[in-house]
């Protein structure tokens, strides 16, 4: 049990630490210096990242156009859909009476306009066989835990999506936009080792990249809307930069000059760049995965907007920074959906809504999953830690 008593006290003096915040203003200071530097000499400083962008211990972004440039957003549509996706699950827990997972996708399509309709669904999937719990990792069987299952939520909801635009094409001419809850770089199933083929990390990556592919083929941009991000491509970019080595070699550097910038992430530089209704110009990332495995038409670009409660990153495909006309509307819907949402994008509020498993609901599985055994004639049996959390004896 927590010493709240305790904690207060650490909190307050966390709050008027003064030395925290001054350490950050000096950090955001050095931060725009290296930027307007950047700016003053574009040139150079897109030399000196093409040079060195494989010779980093840390991922930058490729930039094309000064870093302090900004575009309005222009009025949504008066007709279209956006279409949201979002996962939730139940993790396998040995402690329980049976090895299984679930995974639970909420689908939302709202249509705004003249033939205004909203579809809301909830479909969850319980994964129960010997290939669902124990896939092939580097050549061997192995247990597949919470990595397993986050990756089969990440294909459940894009195979949600591609069955909304199929619903949807059917009525509609009008535009369409999908948006899922975070990032579309998936770089978490890169693998560079030989046995990359016997493992099941690259095979939900091919089988992703697959479902990306008839996404582009129905013409849908599907946007992946990073809330509160903490990335840093662009600031990484600043770090590389303010290196006085014309050739990079963090690996056997003494240098401290990018350490000052290692509190610093994009969304903190250009909170203080983008004005509400504002969006920065498109950058693309550099990410391993997305070099060596992604198309060139689904290779990842991204960029920043200001939506007014917060800077947010949007992630969107190679085919669909190319065509101008259909990425400037897809940024007045998702800046449309955000006010709709108090700061977040109804869409994915609601999908969430469908999606989420909250402990209650954990609990109900179980107990339906208990009944049908006994009722079944099959014994059944928790750990005795799990037995013992749930009768404490204090």
């Amino acid at each position: 049990m927590l010493n709240f008593i305790d904690i207060t006290h650490q909190i307050e003096k966390m709050i008027n630490d003064n030395d925290l915040e001054l350490k950050d203003n000096m950090d955001l200071n050095y931060a725009r210096k290296i930027l307007k530097q950047t700016n003053e000499n574009f040139d150079e400083f897109q030399k000196k990242l093409a040079k060195n962008k494989n010779r980093t211990s840390f991922l930058i972004g490729e930039i094309k156009e000064k870093l302090d440039t900004t575009y309005d957003i222009k009025p949504p549509a008066e007709n279209f859909s956006i279409i949201a996706t979002d996962g939730s699950q139940i993790t396998p827990d040995h402690h329980e009476i049976a090895p299984c997972y679930l995974v639970s996708i909420g689908k939302i399509a709202l249509t705004y306009g003249s033939a205004s309709e909203a579809i809301i669904e909830n479909n969850a999937q319980i994964f129960y066989k010997q290939e669902d719990l124990y896939p092939i990792r580097e050549g061997q069987r192995v247990t597949g835990g919470t990595e397993l299952v986050y990756a089969m939520r990440d294909i459940m909801e894009i195979e949600a999506i591609i069955e909304l635009i199929v619903e949807l094409q059917k009525k509609y001419s009008h535009p369409i936009i999908a948006l899922v809850d975070g990032s579309l770089i998936k770089w978490q199933w890169y693998i560079k080792k030989e046995s990359k083929d016997k493992d099941f990390r690259m095979a939900f990556l091919e089988q992703y990249l697959k479902l990306l592919g008839k996404i582009y083929a129905y013409n849908v941009p599907t946007i992946g809307y990073i809330s509160g991000t903490r990335s840093n491509d662009i600031v990484n970019s600043l770090k590389l930069y303010a290196c006085p080595k014309d050739k990079i070699d963090c690996d056997n550097c003494d240098d401290i000059s990018c350490q000052r910038l290692l509190g610093i992430n994009d969304r903190i530089i250009f909170s203080s760049i983008l004005a509400p209704k504002q969006h920065t110009g498109i950058f693309r990332s550099c990410s391993r995965v997305i070099e060596k495995e992604y198309p060139e038409k689904q290779k990842t670009c991204f960029m920043y907007m200001n939506v007014g409660s917060e800077v947010v990153r949007l992630e969107f495909p190679q085919w669909l920074a190319e065509n101008e006309k259909k990425l400037e509307l897809s940024l007045s819907l998702i800046y449309d959906q955000a006010q709709k949402g108090l700061g977040y994008p109804i869409t994915l509020i609601e999908a969430h809504e469908q999606a989420v498993v909250r402990g209650a609901d954990r609990g109900l599985f179980y107990q339906m999953l208990q009944n049908a055994l006994i009722k079944s004639g099959r014994k059944t049996r928790i750990s005795n830690k799990l037995l013992s959390k749930r009768t404490p004896r204090i």
